[in-house]
């Protein structure tokens, strides 16, 4: 009896684990994995002082050498121009290939470096001097970012990226197993209920509060608030989802406010 209770509840802690990884494919397929989305949240990501700060720099010290030393003669001043000129809808819009090239490059999805096109640069630099002239700006050409490859993102893409079925599948199963073997089934209700709690906190934790709270207030990196901005723009459904897990597990917790006592074991037993 005892040997058959843990097995039961080895199943279940395996199925739990699966249901874990389920939720944790589910979501970062669905948003920092996900690239389409990158497309519809470019302007989030641009409202990241961080990151629009540094596409301006490095756009001005790219062009800087091509254009008029009078116009560029203060980097500083030039690269602040630009940094205005990406506050505005219209212009970020513009930016919305390069911001998924990006993307893809840090995750690895992309071998060539992120390009910001002639076109949209000379937009720019305009924008940037409304009266440069057109000698100066046919002068103007497109600007390279050699984005780093995140490592973690890499690793997080081959773990869980479009693998929501198998884990899900995986689950089901083993908590199958677990139920059908069990003799108290109020008490594989009360694990399952202390795993949906624990999935609930481990993920808040990992998948919103570390990306969207934590790493902006830790890093001025770029990429890294590229990340986060994504993360914040197309990720606010977790929560939503979280907390069904977990008022789930606290029914699952009092369950013996709801199955009679007699109804806790298996018939036959």
């Amino acid at each position: 009896m005892a040997g058959r209770r843990s097995l039961s509840r080895l199943f279940i802690h395996f199925g739990m684990l699966c249901a874990a990884l389920a939720f944790a494919s589910w979501w970062t397929s669905h948003t920092i994995l996900d690239t389409s989305r990158t497309r519809r949240v470019t302007q989030a990501v641009l409202e990241n002082a961080d990151v629009r700060r540094f596409v301006a720099n490095h756009v001005a010290s790219a062009t800087a050498p091509q254009l008029s030393a009078g116009a560029t003669a203060n980097k500083g001043a030039y690269a602040d121009r630009l940094d205005a000129v990406l506050r505005q809808h219209d212009i970020q819009v513009k930016l919305e290939d390069f911001v998924v090239d990006a993307h893809e490059r840090l995750l690895g999805e992309r071998s060539q470096p992120a390009v910001l096109d002639q076109a949209t640069v000379r937009t720019l630099v305009k924008g940037a001097f409304p009266t440069m002239s057109a000698a100066d700006l046919e002068k103007v050409h497109a600007v390279r970012f050699d984005v780093p490859q995140s490592q973690t993102l890499f690793k997080g893409r081959e773990t869980f990226a479009h693998r929501f079925w198998l884990y899900f599948l995986g689950a089901v199963v083993l908590l199958a197993i677990g139920f059908v073997t069990t003799d108290d089934r109020r008490s594989a209700l009360k694990l399952v209920g202390k795993w949906l709690v624990g999935i609930t906190v481990a993920h808040l934790i990992v998948l919103w509060i570390v990306p969207v709270l934590i790493l902006p207030a830790v890093t001025t990196n770029p990429w890294a608030q590229l990340v986060s901005a994504i993360a914040r723009a197309v990720g606010a459904g977790i929560v939503t989802g979280l907390v069904v897990l977990a008022v789930v597990g606290v029914v699952c917790l009092f369950v013996d406010h709801f199955i009679p006592a007699g109804a806790s074991h298996s018939p036959g037993d």
